[in-house]
C-alpha cells in the first residue's frame, strides 16, 4: 500500500527565491518578445535598420 506522507527524513526541496523567480520569468518573457518579434524574419538587423529609417 503507498503512503500519504513523505518519509519523516526527506525535505521539501528547495524553493528559488521571489526574486530569482521574477527575475526568471522577465528574462524568459523577453526572450519570447524577441523570438516573436522575428519570427519568419531571416535578417533580424536589416529589418531594424529599416524600421530606424522610417521613423526619421
Amino acid at each position: 500500500m503507498g503512503l500519504c506522507f513523505p518519509c519523516p527524513g526527506e525535505s521539501a526541496p528547495p524553493t528559488p527565491d521571489l526574486e530569482e523567480k521574477r527575475a526568471k520569468l522577465a528574462e524568459a518573457a523577453e526572450r519570447r518578445q524577441k523570438e516573436a518579434a522575428s519570427r519568419g524574419i531571416l535578417d533580424v538587423q536589416s529589418v531594424q535598420e529599416k524600421r530606424k529609417k522610417r521613423k526619421k
